[in-house]
């Protein structure tokens, strides 16, 4: 029966074999054959049991080359197995683990050895046990395989994500289970979320803000044509003061409008990234000097005296044209809303490593409900000056772009009836 096994080459070479070995054995010596009646059929059986034993040899070494090969396979299968950057499980039908290898437990935050026997279930956020429990059901039901995502829920670490593939093990009653870790991609998914939603907020926040500059806009144009038309049309049938008031009012609606314009420019310049900044070491009281001497005129018609207590020497690493418009706005606001005979004071002082600089007048003052509206583009602050001075409160929302892109900060202090003080920082280093 063994001979038939062999390969059409193998009977006839190991016929010879035997036989060689058996002369080998008789040479030199008289065979001593047994009382048979046919020597050949002992020749026959002796030849028989020498192949025999070769075959059984060559059995026991395919045996341990078999086995030695089985260990390697074995050995290489544990090597992929455990340094494979998934995680694996092998779960019983109630969710126990049996098995895992070293990715699974660092993605569960534990020792392998501590994890065998607990439950998968446990590491589940707990508004998704029954998402857990449903898609392990599923794939032992329907025998096939079962997708899902999870989030994890591991004690002192972050909440992770997780998407897990499993399929029922053909030769036993478990569930095998891949796990990838898609806590990365979740967040970035969220991220996204969160930056459309927020530019959602941001286009509709602007698009009322242009809404209402615009109306801003048309309001003093409206009052320049139909002051111009009327003195162009009935210009004989005013007096020469009235006339005087006709064009102080069209000066006045000019200036604010080209204000706000100017104002809007550097705004939408800001918004799109056109507006670069470039920082420099600034001599912040001859800036402040500067800035008091190019609206004299406009504190002249009110009375007002503006001093400057900035400390010679005070420096801040700023761009200068963003700062010197903080200054105007800030110096304009306070005009706008400080009484005639007035005064408005400008201080600064060195703190750690900023400047701090304050507008501080004895003008109106703000009611603290309105204070909250006043550097927001989203809500709307209209007040008008102690002369009534209009304004779209676009000022001290540039002013809280600046300040911000310079690096510092900006705040208010006000008390109604008895003036405001506007601070804002400016890095020293």
């Amino acid at each position: 029966m063994l001979k038939n096994n062999l390969k059409p080459t193998e009977p006839d070479l190991l016929r010879q074999k035997a036989e060689e070995l058996l002369n080998k054995r008789y040479s030199g010596k008289e065979a001593s054959l047994p009382n048979l009646d046919s020597p050949k059929l002992f020749h026959e059986l002796e030849v028989h049991q020498i192949e025999l034993e070769m075959q059984n040899e060559e059995l026991r070494l395919a045996l341990n080359i078999a086995e030695q090969a089985t260990k390697q396979y074995a050995d290489l299968y544990e090597e992929i197995y455990d340094f494979s950057p998934a995680g694996y499980f092998t779960l019983n039908y109630d969710g126990t683990i049996s098995r895992l290898n070293l990715s699974g437990a660092r993605l569960l935050g534990q020792e392998r050895g501590l994890l065998v026997k607990r439950n998968f279930r446990d590491f589940v956020a707990f508004d998704q046990k029954s998402v857990f429990q449903h898609f392990l059901q599923a794939v032992i039901e329907y025998n096939s395989k079962g997708t899902c995502e999870l989030q994890l829920t591991i004690s002192e670490k972050p909440s992770s994500y997780v998407y897990l593939e499993a399929v029922v093990s053909k030769n036993e009653q478990k569930c095998l289970v891949a796990a990838v870790d898609i806590t990365d991609r979740v967040e970035a998914e969220e991220a996204l979320k969160q930056s459309e939603t927020r530019l959602r907020e941001l286009n509709a926040t602007k698009d009322k803000f242009f809404s209402l500059i615009a109306h801003d806009l048309k309001g003093p144009f409206n009052s320049m044509l139909g002051l111009s038309e009327l003195l162009y049309k009935e210009y004989d049938q005013f007096e020469e003061n009235e006339i005087k008031e006709f064009i102080n009012q069209i000066h006045s609606s000019s200036t604010n409008s080209l204000k706000l314009l100017d104002n809007l420019l550097q705004w939408a310049k800001s918004q799109t990234g056109l507006l670069v900044v470039l920082c420099e070491q600034l001599d912040i009281a001859n800036l402040v000097l500067e800035t008091i001497g190019s609206l004299k005129p406009a504190a002249g018609k009110k009375n007002i005296v503006i001093h400057s207590s900035v400390p010679q020497g005070s420096v801040a690493i700023a761009d200068c044209y963003m700062v010197r418009t903080i200054l105007k706005n800030l110096l304009h606001n306070a005009i706008k809303f400080t009484n005639k005979g007035g005064e408005i004071e400008i201080k600064a002082r060195v703190l750690k490593d900023e400047l701090l600089i304050s507008v501080a007048d004895n003008g109106v003052g703000i009611q603290s409900a309105d204070r909250e509206k006043l550097f927001r583009v989203d809500q709307r602050f209209r007040i008008l000056g102690t002369e009534n001075e209009p304004g779209a409160g676009l000022g001290l929302i540039l002013c809280k772009e600046f300040v911000e892109k310079n690096g510092g900060k900006i705040w208010i202090e006000s008390e109604f009836g008895k003036g405001s003080k506007v601070h804002f920082t400016l890095p020293t280093i």
